[in-house]
């Protein structure tokens, strides 16, 4: 199930922003850590001449470099973060989300002014799969588009039908969206709700598990959409903070 939501006047303008819909709100200790950005799958890499793997320890291709730079920019802007740059895909890939559940329970355990939860990934395709192939045009028509002259990767959403707040989660989601539609139409494709699963998202009604681009991507085109998804969510989140 793909939500999508566009801008129907097409201005681009901060005065043109949404009011949140939906979403309680944001009430945190200014100056203590409350955005914890962290990754289930922080191996996952992108292109490269260098490398052609799909995973890589290697910070010079993977996600959790992707992650700096947003906390960096969010920093930037007055928000207080912490970035886990621990690697919950490894050693077993299939125990991620159980590791990264453990982190985001230790942390919440340690600091509960934690509110803002993002779990930043990256898309894959698996490039040798025949459909892939036959639709590779699209898919990186898809994957890519251009702001300001530079190739940027599109971003988007992933929510979990089975959690007990999924409406606030997808509330929140959607009030991202908007914001990066206004600013930055077409950079975000859309909000998957997939078919079954929680992803670890039922500790806040501000967690985001956010996709920066696919293994089709460059580095480049995903830092430049970190840079462009750190002033969005920090838009969003001075748009719902407690007066």
């Amino acid at each position: 199930e793909l939500i999508i939501i566009n801008d129907s006047e097409g201005n681009i303008s901060l005065e043109n922003l949404p009011k949140p819909i939906n979403i309680k709100t944001l009430a945190v200790d200014k100056e203590k850590p409350y955005i914890l950005l962290y990754h289930t799958h922080g191996t996952e890499a992108y292109a490269s001449a260098e490398n052609n793997q799909y995973h890589t320890t290697d910070k010079r291709y993977n996600v959790t470099t992707i992650g700096e730079r947003i906390s960096k920019v969010l920093e930037g802007k007055g928000h207080k973060v912490e970035h886990v740059t621990e690697y919950h895909d490894m050693p077993s890939y299939n125990k991620s989300y159980a590791r990264s559940l453990n982190t985001v329970t230790n942390k919440l355990q340690s600091n509960s002014n934690f509110k803002v939860l993002l779990d930043i990934h990256r898309d894959g395709f698996d490039i040798n799969d025949s459909s892939i192939k036959k639709n590779m045009n699209k898919l990186l028509e898809k994957t890519k588009t251009n702001i300001n002259g530079k190739d940027v990767a599109t971003f988007c959403f992933v929510v979990g039908p089975d959690n007990p707040n999924k409406e606030a989660i997808l509330s929140f989601a959607k009030y991202i969206k908007a914001i990066s539609d206004i600013l930055y139409p077409e950079l975000c494709t859309g909000i998957i709700i997939k078919p079954v699963g929680k992803y670890n998202q039922y500790f806040s009604d501000y967690s985001a598990l956010i996709e920066v681009g696919s293994n089709l991507n460059t580095m480049n085109e995903a830092m430049e959409t970190a840079k462009l998804l750190g002033e969005i969510i920090s838009i969003a989140i001075e748009n719902i903070w407690e007066q």
